[in-house]
């Protein structure tokens, strides 16, 4: 009796460790199954993400992708001004008049390489004790661009102070105050020069 009992018991016991690898590779299926059909889930949510982005993308103004494609510190900061019904009109044709131009000087060769330069020329200048005119020759005299290219980056900088003339036309002095020092200097605000202590009448 006990030896059927025993021999039932091993039956038992090799059935179910034979079940066990089963089972495992079983739980393994579904534990590399639940990815793949997250990620297959995903998926169209992902698509109708980037279409939605798209959409939106297609749905701006020609005149503000152009605006974005062109970044300039003026024109960023004064978007961050709260215009007057009068101004509003008045900034955006100058933003307009402003991208154009630069895009324009682009497609003839004005690169990010050359503005570099330009840049490193001028910081140079400046380290040299140069400023104003003196400045602006300095740096045509000194970097390294072909006579196409400085007169590109001429134009570019003749864009740029017509932008700031009109902004600092447009723009009131409160509206102004608020801008960065530089760019209030570049919008005709003068530094405002140190007040010197009244001298001693003689006694």
């Amino acid at each position: 009796m006990m030896t059927k009992l025993f021999s039932r018991i091993a039956c038992i016991a090799v059935v179910f460790a034979m079940a066990t690898p089963t089972m495992a590779q079983k739980d393994e299926k579904d534990a590399a199954a639940k990815p793949a059909a997250k990620a297959k889930a995903d998926g169209p949510k992902k698509e109708t993400e980037k279409k939605e982005t798209a959409k939106k993308e297609a749905a701006k103004p020609a005149d503000e992708k152009k605006r974005s494609a062109v970044a300039n510190p003026m024109l960023k900061a004064v978007e961050g001004l709260t215009l007057t019904a009068e101004q509003k009109p008045k900034v955006e044709e100058a933003a307009k008049e402003f991208t154009e131009t630069i895009l324009a000087l682009r497609k003839e060769g004005l690169t990010q390489g050359l503005n570099k330069k330009k840049a490193d020329a001028a910081k140079a200048a400046r380290e040299a004790g140069k400023k104003g005119r003196e400045l602006d020759a300095a740096v045509m005299s000194t970097i390294d661009a072909t006579d196409e290219e400085k007169a590109l980056l001429k134009k570019a900088e003749e864009a740029n102070a017509k932008l700031a003339k009109t902004m600092g036309t447009v723009l009131t002095a409160d509206q102004i105050a608020t801008l960065p020092p530089q760019m209030q200097q570049a919008l005709g605000v003068k530094k405002s020069a140190e007040k010197k202590p009244a001298a001693k009448k003689a006694a």
